[in-house]
């Protein structure tokens, strides 16, 4: 059953993931029994959520070591608008509502497997906005 209620949202991870949002709290971090997993070692087990109440969205940090940021300002808390990045450590989110990109412009979002096989099928790759390298996981975030 659908919440008409309910808005059509997203967020875009390192500019080709599509993550649909579907229910009114998103939990985001690094332990796989987040909504929204990121196999990124900089990532706190339980970094932020994500809530949707009273016809918004707002980012919550929840107390993370590397913090939260919005358009560069780390934030606890931050009403979302259409097009604001969040910042997780040097991973970008990009937030989305109402229209959801076609599926030709990004790849879907996929949980990452357990942790312990996925440190087998890492690589590197150099983030076009920095000279740092960051393991990824082939095929997810």
């Amino acid at each position: 059953m659908e919440n008409r209620d309910f808005p059509k949202a997203f967020l875009i991870i390192g500019g080709s993931k599509l993550f649909s949002i579907e229910k009114p709290i998103i939990r985001i971090g690094r332990s796989l029994d987040n909504d929204l997993a990121l196999d990124f070692p900089q990532i706190s087990r339980k970094h932020a959520e994500l809530h949707y109440s009273q016809g918004y969205f707002e980012i919550i940090d929840l107390g993370s070591m590397g913090g939260t940021f919005v358009n560069g300002e780390r934030i606890t808390d931050k009403k979302m608008r259409k097009g604001d990045v969040i910042t997780l450590v040097n991973l970008h989110l990009v937030f989305g509502q109402d229209e959801i990109p076609d599926s030709a412009e990004t790849e879907q979002y996929l949980m990452p497997e357990d942790p312990i096989s996925a440190e087998k099928d890492t690589k590197s790759f150099e983030d076009d906005n920095s000279n740092d390298n960051v393991a990824q996981e082939s095929g997810s975030y």
